[in-house]
């Protein structure tokens, strides 16, 4: 899958838990074009990085427990000669909410 598509996805998931808008898990799957199974794998992806996502049942939507910030982002950036020599691979992936801040880094190699 394509960094681009999965970060969109992410950022649709996000925007509809934010307006408390999507619906039961399988309602939810289908707005945004996936299986349910693969929604929960969002799901966790971001529980796994500090979201505090949680499903209100009376109002049948997943939710944030409290206001947090997501980015959603990556950019390309040359590496020196030590950094290329450590890795092996090209973007910088960077999250960030109120409570949490993760980078992930990959490198081209010439």
């Amino acid at each position: 899958m394509k960094l681009e598509h999965y970060l969109q996805k992410l950022e649709a998931i996000d925007q509809k838990i934010r307006l408390k808008a999507t619906g039961a898990p399988e309602e939810f799957a289908e707005s945004l074009s996936m299986s349910k199974a693969s929604l929960y794998r969002y799901i966790d992806f971001l529980k796994d990085y500090g979201a505090p996502i949680y499903y209100d049942v009376s109002n049948k939507s997943f939710c944030y427990e409290h206001d947090i910030n997501i980015q959603f982002s990556f950019k390309v950036e040359p590496l020196n000669q030590y950094e290329a020599k450590k890795v092996s691979g090209g973007k910088t992936l960077h999250w960030q909410s109120k409570s949490f801040s993760q980078t992930f880094l990959y490198s081209l190699k010439k």
